[in-house]
């Protein structure tokens, strides 16, 4: 995953073999002895989009624990059925066109729908990532930001970031800061903090 995140090289040639994957024709430019080799390094792209998959999934469970019961969450199938930037189908996790790592899931309370997730883009870190639509537009939560490329999408990445260049992640920065934002969230709907603007944008589980 470092290698990915930090090596165009590697995220090129992820990229490319994982378009090639389920492809009939074999490349006309390969020989015998060469095949062996292609393959293990296809099995090694679809390896890694696995790995990224098992890895995300429980470093979400890990940032956004608080969550329930307060949120009910759509189950798998209905979010497939969601627009594109939201279903958690492994080309979708892992754009090789844009080298984001990403997982996510939807949650609804009432009228109100929130994202939640974690992405890691090239070059940086782990990152969680929220956003929500509902009867009121949501204010900006003061201890996320924008950056320049989400301006306008409603979504918010973390101020925080987790490394994930070592041996081990530790996400109880990340997991600190999900917990806060998803409280300020909270009551900008109890206590109708939200700018009264409706809106009927749905969430897009905070991917772009």
């Amino acid at each position: 995953m470092r290698d990915y995140l930090h090596d165009g090289g590697v995220r090129h040639a992820i990229g490319e073999l994982l378009r090639l994957d389920g492809q009939d024709d074999v490349l006309p430019s390969l020989e015998w002895r060469e095949l062996p080799r292609y393959y293990e390094a296809l099995a090694a792209a679809q390896r890694f989009r696995i790995d990224w998959m098992l890895f995300s999934q429980q470093a979400w469970a890990e940032v956004w624990p608080d969550i329930a019961p307060a949120w009910r969450p759509y189950a798998p199938h209905e979010q497939v059925e969601m627009e594109d930037g939201v279903q958690p189908t492994l080309a979708n996790c892992c754009d090789t066109d844009t080298g984001l790592l990403w997982f996510g899931r939807v949650f609804h309370r009432g009228e109100w729908t929130l994202g939640t997730s974690v992405a890691a883009a090239p070059g940086d870190g782990l990152r969680f990532r929220m956003d929500g639509a509902g009867p009121r537009s949501w204010e900006r939560i003061s201890l996320t930001e924008f950056s320049d490329e989400m301006k306008g999408t409603g979504i918010w990445p973390s101020r925080v970031a987790a490394s994930l260049d070592g041996e081990t992640v530790d996400l109880s920065d990340l997991r600190a800061v999900a917990r806060a934002a998803l409280t300020e969230a909270e009551l900008q709907i109890d206590r109708g903090f939200a700018n009264p603007r409706p809106t009927s944008r749905k969430p897009i589980g905070s991917r772009t």
